[in-house]
């Protein structure tokens, strides 16, 4: 009797862990594009919220987020996470580079980011000889006080990124990430975060690699079914 019930207890834990997603994302097969051939990188944004706000929104959307501490060089570390991992997928699109999407939005842009529109954004894309753009955005980045074995106050990130089609502005796959780390003691189903990265705290940086992994795995491809 004992040794069945703590196969029961085991079974339960494996279906509660299995049927548990972190982050509202969808884990479905990549969606097949081939109407898309190229694809401009435009770089991740800070989206500040309005002064004594207690959210902040995306500026596309309107999706909602819990606002927090920034690091200035956030979105460089980002982009350039992104952009390689979009390079070594093979999910067959041709990309531009953040470096020239940024310079062409900045050149584009007369407003501040929280006024950004899809038509913007597809010019850039048309500009550039591509089909879409992907941009992204972060609005929260708080590092980690402490070390990978120990910590005071551990890292949490929050961005989202968007594929948007530069001839009609409609959006195509949205991929969303938001973490705070927990202890296993606190949250046993942090378990899927540490089987991949390892039983440590992560830095604000490495949790931001793991959710763009997560974000990836959903991503389209252009190769037709």
């Amino acid at each position: 009797m004992r040794l069945r019930r703590w196969m029961l207890l085991g079974l339960a834990g494996l279906v509660l862990v299995a049927g548990w997603s972190c982050e509202p994302l969808s884990m479905k097969a990549p969606t097949s594009m081939p109407f898309i051939k190229k694809i401009a990188v435009l770089p991740f944004y800070w989206i500040s919220p309005p002064a004594g706000a207690r959210i902040v929104t995306n500026p596309l959307t309107g999706a909602v987020f819990a606002p927090g501490p920034y690091r200035v060089e956030a979105a460089a570390q980002l982009t350039e996470d992104w952009f390689r991992m979009l390079l070594k997928d093979r999910s067959g699109f041709g990309y531009v580079s953040p470096l020239a999407s940024g310079r062409m939005l900045d050149g584009l842009r007369r407003t501040d980011l929280r006024d950004l529109r899809r038509r913007t954004l597809t010019r850039v894309g048309r500009s550039l000889g591509a089909d879409a753009v992907v941009v992204g955005f972060v609005y929260r980045w708080r590092e980690r006080v402490g070390s990978a074995v120990g910590v005071e106050q551990p890292a949490a990130v929050a961005f989202d990124a968007l594929l948007i089609k530069t001839s009609t502005g409609a959006i195509l796959w949205a991929g969303r990430f938001e973490r705070t780390q927990r202890s296993l003691s606190e949250n046993l189903l942090e378990i899927g975060l540490y089987a991949s990265q390892g039983v440590r705290w992560l830095t604000a940086r490495e949790l931001a690699a793991y959710g763009l992994s997560r974000m990836l795995s959903g991503f389209p491809t252009s190769k037709s079914k």
